[in-house]
């Protein structure tokens, strides 16, 4: 009766070893499953975010664009100032260019994914910090700078503006 027991317990044992290591395996294969997962949401996160900045550098190259013709603009103005030129057409446009300023909206939406999916998603520290820099600094110094500019615009130029051409 002892051997018969004993060879049970062992059994019994065993057993309860094999499904250890069983539930183990499922769960390590689990977990290797919900690493792809993550990653595979991470470069889908990252891929949208690129065609945001993407699309973020072509409007930055307009609004540069925009403020070289207004530059040109400016000279021209001065120009008509300075040298008692009669109003034509071609001082309307350049009044209302100068006057005009591109504001920048960046594209958010990837970023926002990411903030709602969690920041840790991104495994690489550095390129982590350096998308929240863009999105929480970057962004918002530039924002201020429009503003500030916006400020100097309607609290100096314009009406320095007015007083040379009564508008």
């Amino acid at each position: 009766v002892e051997g018969k027991l004993l060879r049970y317990l062992s059994y019994a044992v065993g057993e309860i070893v094999l499904v250890v290591i069983g539930i183990l395996i499922a769960l390590q294969v689990n977990n290797w499953n919900e690493a792809r997962k993550d990653r595979e949401r991470e470069l889908t996160i990252l891929k949208e975010i690129h065609a945001d900045l993407h699309i973020d550098l072509e409007e930055f190259d307009r609004n540069i664009n925009h403020l070289n013709n207004q530059q040109v603009a400016c000279r021209r103005m001065l120009e008509i100032v300075r040298e008692d030129q009669p109003f034509d057409e071609s001082f309307s446009f350049y009044l209302f260019y100068i006057q005009r300023y591109p504001r920048f909206t960046p594209k958010t939406g990837g970023y926002q994914l990411l903030q709602n999916k969690g920041l840790e998603l991104i495994g690489d520290d550095g390129l982590r910090r350096a998308i929240t820099d863009l999105y929480e600094y970057g962004y918002p110094y530039i924002k201020a700078n429009e503003d500030d500019l916006e400020l100097f615009n309607s609290s100096l130029f314009a009406p320095a503006l007015n007083k040379y051409f009564g508008s």
